[in-house]
């Protein structure tokens, strides 16, 4: 007889639950989008020259040292009053203060994730290695007592397996998991085990009578099903019959009450 190999489970090393990783990625998706709308803003304002294209290169002190520049400008015109240069002074740092608050957005997303390799393509903050990203910082490590069950668990599989195998080869009845428990209970009793060999008639009416059963029962229920089916709709023909002058407007309302025999029958 050809014997099946019988397929070896492969235990993962990481594994990552669906949740975490749906909860992690709306959080990334979301830094990213902050990210990119923190960069559109600096570009967008007016005041802000020579804003890098590379996220890594904008930083506080870029934007602090330009408008540094600009307030000592200020300071050393001559055709500004007092009033006017106190004005474009604080103009500058409401811009400073502005800046700061989006490169702050910037650089807290390369800080939270490091190994996301992001890039400024035609305008758009783009994420090329998000996968990566999501797996690495998700993925969870197997415990090592998981594989040591696993095996233990394989070996009973192996085990069942050539147990069948060798039922099969001596005639002797076999075949889904019930017979594995019959043969388990068997050793409690020896004795019985012996009979059940010397006599597989009377094990293979037990088996029988079990299939039978179960067969039984799922046919008592397939027909008590079609059964209630046909009282249903008998009910309902008679309901139409008795009430035609309401069944039509208020079919919806009675359904219910038909259907828990509320509705009293003339």
């Amino acid at each position: 007889m050809e014997k099946k190999e019988q397929q070896q489970v492969v235990i993962p090393d990481y594994i990552i639950r669906k949740k975490e990783k749906e909860s992690f990625e709306r959080g990334f998706v979301s830094a990213l989008n902050a990210c990119e709308s923190a960069y559109e803003t600096l570009k967008t304002m007016p005041d802000l020259e020579n804003i890098p294209n590379t996220l890594q290169e904008i930083k506080s002190d870029f934007v602090a040292t330009f408008v540094e520049e600009r307030i000592n400008e200020i300071a050393d015109t001559k055709i500004l009053t007092h009033e006017a240069k106190k004005k474009a002074k604080q103009d500058w740092k409401n811009v400073l203060n502005e800046a700061k608050t989006q490169i702050s957005i910037i650089q807290n997303f390369l800080q939270s994730y490091p190994d996301a390799d992001v890039c400024i393509k035609e305008g758009k903050v783009v994420c090329s290695n998000m996968e990566s990203v999501v797996y690495e910082h998700c993925k969870i490590k197997t415990p090592d007592i998981v594989s040591k069950h696993v095996k233990l668990i394989q070996a009973v599989k192996d085990s069942i397996y050539r147990l069948q195998e060798f039922e099969k080869a001596n005639g002797f009845p076999t075949g889904d998991i019930y017979n594995v428990e019959m043969d388990l209970r068997l050793l409690d009793e020896p004795i019985n085990l012996i009979e059940n060999w010397l006599w597989q008639d009377t094990r293979r009416a037990v088996i029988s009578k079990h299939h039978y059963m179960q067969a039984s029962l799922a046919e008592m229920e397939r027909r008590q099903k079609a059964e209630n089916k046909v009282k249903m709709n008998e009910r309902t023909q008679k309901y139409e019959r008795e009430h035609p002058e309401d069944y039509i407007p208020h079919l919806v309302n009675r359904h219910d009450e038909l259907a828990n025999g509320t509705v009293t029958m003339q």
